[in-house]
């Protein structure tokens, strides 16, 4: 696996990275939560806004990679954001690798997907799935919104960080846990995927659980294509639009895909982490 660059650091500023990016959260996302703004979001684009909780909310969402850049900066000056974009532009990461991130996001959707179906549920002939064209203002909001506003910070800065100190296992653990605590604002942010689904004593369990599993798969496809960032924004893009088409196709609620994707990707999980033992 490589680990080099997070071994030969003099400082890893770990936690400093950690620092601001939460600092930078709770100034954006906690105003939010606090002041009980809504936003517009894919989840719920109707949901009625204003202008300064639409700038706190994007804000709020590149924090990480905020604050990836600033880390990388401080330490290694412009090398360090050079870094950072070499890993991003990385695209060559094997024809195996883009079939793995294809392949497993798709396995686990179609799993929900099944699931709905077995309890009875409909699909539905989505607006969408009639104008292509349409697509962009999903693809372009999702693409942007997590995928490239999160990986610069948590992939980019921290995954070597965390692995030097504690391992694969542990390391991913433990970033995914900071990872899905991160979003725990948005749990009470009237518009947000989260909020819209449903009692936060119940979702951010499963959420949690959720999180923590992709994180794991996320560090094993990081650590095989050689540090891209490409492939882990790859990754998360295709989660999280094929749960947004998911949603356009079929009359799921958000509580039935968080509370089905934490079990599906749980139990994936664990099937890793069961071969990878065996190896």
């Amino acid at each position: 696996m490589k680990q080099t660059i997070a071994k030969k650091n003099h400082s890893d500023g770990l936690w400093g990275f950690f620092a601001i990016t939460f600092i930078l959260m709770l100034s954006t996302w906690g105003v939010l939560a606090l002041f009980q703004m809504s936003v517009a979001s894919t989840a719920n684009q109707e949901a009625s806004t204003s202008t300064l909780a639409m700038i706190l909310y994007l804000i709020g969402g590149f924090t990480p990679s905020i604050a990836g850049f600033i880390m990388a900066y401080r330490q290694e000056g412009r090398a360090g954001l050079r870094d950072l974009w070499k890993r991003f532009t990385q695209f060559n990461l094997g024809f195996k690798w883009y079939l793995a991130i294809i392949g497993i996001t798709l396995l686990v959707q179609a799993g929900v997907a099944l699931i709905f179906k077995l309890q009875g549920g409909q699909f539905v002939q989505s607006e969408l799935l009639n104008q292509p064209t349409a697509w962009l203002s999903i693809i372009i909001p999702v693409f942007i919104g997590g995928p490239l506003s999160e990986e610069f910070g948590w992939r980019g800065f921290a995954q070597d960080r965390v692995q030097a100190r504690w391992g694969f296992l542990k390391g991913s653990v433990l970033l995914g846990l900071i990872w899905a605590f991160w979003h725990f604002p948005l749990f009470f942010v009237e518009g947000s995927g989260q909020q819209q689904a449903g009692s936060p004593l119940l979702i951010f369990p499963a959420y949690v659980v959720w999180v923590v599993s992709m994180t794991i798969l996320f560090s094993w496809v990081y650590n095989h294509t050689n540090r891209s960032i490409w492939g882990t924004v790859l990754f998360h893009f295709m989660i999280n639009f094929s749960a947004v088409l998911l949603l356009e196709i079929a009359a799921i609620t958000p509580r039935f895909l968080y509370l089905t994707s934490s079990g599906m990707w749980f139990l994936l999980v664990l099937v890793f982490i069961f071969f990878r033992r065996r190896q």
